[in-house]
């Protein structure tokens, strides 16, 4: 749960990136070196070796014992999600999704289904598609700051200037100062730089 906290703490407190990440990293070493049983344990520090240390070959081993201890959990189920969809694995990222979904669909993990079905369908093409999920992420957590890059990136490809004025107004209600550099410092976004650039925040 640490690995976890410290890599939300990226997203939402202004901490100090780099020690951030190797906090997350440390803890989630700690948990290889327990061998822990437990898919939700599993599935949070897969996530932190994910996303602090870009290690995708261990985190897509951590999922799949995981899931493998336990297929419905929730956690695992959406966390592989996400990770499937850093790793570039777009069918695996849905498929896991809807599973979460199916599985728990009120669980107060489900925007990471949404979002990494949304980034998925981005790299796939469809944009609408993207949409809709980038939607229900932000719906499932209005504070979850990605989720709403997702909106944007999907509005910025289809065109729809009329409600991307909307949603970067909300944007704003909600995270006050918001800056483009704020998504891309993290390298999970620096595919989308030019529609994130294309949306009107400062720089």
């Amino acid at each position: 749960m640490a690995a976890w906290c410290h890599i939300q703490r990226i997203w939402t407190e202004a901490p100090d990136l780099d020690a951030d990440l190797t906090s997350a990293v440390a803890h989630a070493r700690a948990v290889m070196t327990i061998r822990t049983e437990d898919a939700s344990t599993l599935a949070f520090a897969a996530n932190a070796y994910a996303r602090a240390a870009h290690d995708y070959e261990t985190a897509l081993q951590m999922i799949e014992h995981a899931l493998a201890r336990n297929p419905s959990n929730a956690h695992a189920l959406a966390v592989g999600a996400v990770v499937n969809a850093w790793a570039g694995c777009w069918k695996q990222a849905i498929g896991l999704a809807e599973r979460a979904l199916r599985c728990s669909p009120f669980d107060p993990t489900r925007h990471l289904a949404f979002a990494a079905m949304a980034r998925a369908r981005l790299f796939q093409g469809d944009a609408e598609a993207a949409l809709v999920a980038a939607r229900g992420a932000v719906h499932a957590s209005p504070g979850h700051l990605p989720s709403h890059a997702y909106v944007l990136i999907c509005l910025v490809r289809l065109g729809h200037t009329q409600e991307l004025a909307m949603a970067l107004e909300r944007l704003r209600a909600s995270f006050p100062g918001v800056r483009t550099a704020h998504f891309l410092a993290h390298a999970t976004f620096e595919p989308f730089s030019a529609e994130l650039r294309a949306v009107g925040l400062p720089n």
